[in-house]
């Protein structure tokens, strides 16, 4: 009797095991470990933590065109989210290249663009770092990339020092002169402890009355070697008075510049 109560009891434990084992029926239209609804029989994607990290973040510094290929170098911050704080890169056809959520092209990469990188392949582990470009996200300001309007051509002129002397050690713009034809503007980084930086208008458009500017500022990389001084860079462009004065400055990062000629009046 005794063993007969031993063997049932090794029944029951089995068949209970059994019971509550989950299902694997391969019409189960679910995923066993989830519960999630599962297409076709396979197991949902699941999220790649990787896909939000960039091998690295940071400014071009410099840009070389050789025959098909772009190398550019990148310096920025070492991050959590982020590998590298400078890295060489290499850019080719087969580089995705974005601005903000739209493809784009790589021959629009620009000195002192912010750019998201991440990369394809082996790293040399130089210093800086030097690999290919699996994505490349130019990081472009409200205006540049939503503003829609009539080109303006524009020139880049001298002007005698005498008439910058007072405005040049402050970062911002402001129309300084006008003739018959055409409005000159003065647009500048401030003052700056070394040299190897720069300053240039890259871009300008007419829209809704208002004239914007978009501008690439450069610095000097950490490596290079820079006159030990101040300098103040700037430069000065002309353009139709037909497109009128009402001017708006920003770089590619959408900061905007200030109106110089506003702040040397309150400082009157």
């Amino acid at each position: 009797m005794k063993k007969f109560i031993i063997i049932m009891s090794v029944f029951a434990m089995v068949f209970l095991l059994y019971g509550c084992k989950p299902s694997t029926d391969i019409n189960d239209p679910t995923n066993p470990d989830t519960g999630d609804e599962v297409e076709n029989g396979q197991t949902p994607p699941t999220e790649d933590p990787l896909e939000k990290t960039y091998d690295i973040v940071g400014t071009i510094t410099s840009l070389d065109v050789t025959n098909e290929q772009i190398s550019i170098l990148v310096e920025g911050d070492l991050t959590p989210d982020t590998n590298y704080d400078k890295a060489s890169i290499r850019i080719d056809d087969q580089t995705k290249v974005y601005a903000d959520q739209q493809e784009a092209i790589k021959e629009d990469l620009l000195v002192g663009m912010t750019v998201k990188v991440k990369f394809e392949g082996p790293v040399a582990e130089s210093y800086p770092v030097q690999a290919y470009a699996k994505t490349v996200t130019m990081v472009l300001s409200p205006g540049k990339a939503t503003i829609e309007g009539e080109k303006i051509e524009f020139e880049v002129v001298a002007e005698e020092e005498s008439s910058i002397e007072f405005i040049k050690s402050l970062r911002g713009f402001g129309l300084i002169r006008e003739d018959d034809n055409y409005n000159y503007v003065y647009i500048g980084s401030g003052e700056k402890n070394t040299g190897g930086y720069d300053i240039f208008v890259s871009d300008m458009v007419e829209a809704n009355g208002q004239v914007y500017i978009t501008v690439n500022e450069t610095i000097p990389s950490k490596d290079d070697m820079v006159t030990q001084a101040l300098s103040y860079p700037y430069q000065i462009i002309r353009y139709s008075k037909d497109y009128g004065n009402q001017l708006v400055v920003q770089d590619y990062n959408g900061n905007f510049f200030d109106d110089i000629n506003d702040e040397t009046t309150e400082t009157e």
